[in-house]
């Protein structure tokens, strides 16, 4: 089994190598690692040209953002299974080999996903514990509902998956990631490993979450009546995370925006 790593590059020069390295020293090491700068200004691809290996493959491009970095990563690649890092997370060396191994034994899942470790500074501790049974999860929205499931640097995807439902939505730059992740719930099986196998560096320098797009280009969903139950849960939820982003941010008009968008439903 042969996997393909995507990494979306852009401003990371402080992070990169130590990102690329625990990739390299995986104990599994039959992959292919495909970085995708997209158009950083610093030395990031300074740093990834110094680094010498043949399974590396650098593609440079034009900034159009972490999906569209993403989605050349995905139609360049040559393996049935796809897995994605940030430029600035890591990877414990046994991640790959354990993936391996849930896929081995839960073959009707499309995409999996490994607890993971949150790292801010010298604080490191487990994001989701809460979920500490392996095997399929029966409700991704109930499941991520109590607490984080997949994120960008956890998840393993079949590359036919794309073929079927679609790339990241590049109009996105808020949530893109779990866009994907709720296309894919609602078309395909998970499965989770309990192990915690992946580090979310919290204290990054230039994280995506640090800045604050215009409303529209974040990932929300305003329709909730037709959906089920805690898929419903799920969207108010996620709402209400960015409500208080935007007040912790001062931007009240958006916020007014969306309290009346949702017709009061977030204090249900």
């Amino acid at each position: 089994m042969q996997f393909s790593i995507i990494i979306p590059l852009y401003n990371k020069e402080d992070s990169i190598r130590n990102t690329i390295e625990s990739v390299l020293s995986q104990s599994y090491q039959n992959f292919e690692l495909i970085i995708v700068n997209d158009g950083s200004k610093d030395n990031s691809l300074k740093v990834v040209q110094s680094i010498t290996d043949p399974r590396i493959t650098l593609i440079n491009k034009t900034n159009e953002g972490v999906s569209s970095a993403r989605n050349v990563g995905i139609k360049t690649a040559k393996s049935e299974y796809i897995s994605f890092l940030d430029a600035d997370d890591m990877w414990d060396f046994n991640y790959l080999y354990v993936m391996k191994k849930l896929i081995e034994d839960y073959p009707d899942a499309s995409f999996y996903a490994c607890q993971f470790f949150s790292k801010n500074g010298s604080d490191i501790k487990i994001s989701n514990q809460i979920h500490d049974q392996r095997g399929y999860i029966d409700n991704y929205f109930e499941a991520q509902i109590k607490a984080p499931v997949v994120c960008s640097s956890n998840v393993i995807i079949k590359k036919e998956c794309f073929e079927q439902i679609g790339y990241f939505n590049s109009k996105l730059s808020r949530g893109e990631d779990l866009e994907m992740w709720v296309r894919l719930a609602r078309n395909y099986k998970l499965a989770f490993e309990p192990i915690p196998l992946s580090y979310y560096i919290i204290d990054a320098h230039h994280r995506a979450c640090y800045t604050t797009p215009p409303l529209e280009n974040y990932y929300l969903q305003y329709n909730l009546d037709p959906l089920p139950y805690y898929e419903r849960k799920y969207f108010l939820k996620l709402a209400k995370s960015v409500i208080f982003e935007l007040l912790l941010k001062k931007k009240f008009k958006e916020v007014i925006y969306l309290v009346r968008k949702y017709n009061f439903l977030l204090c249900q």
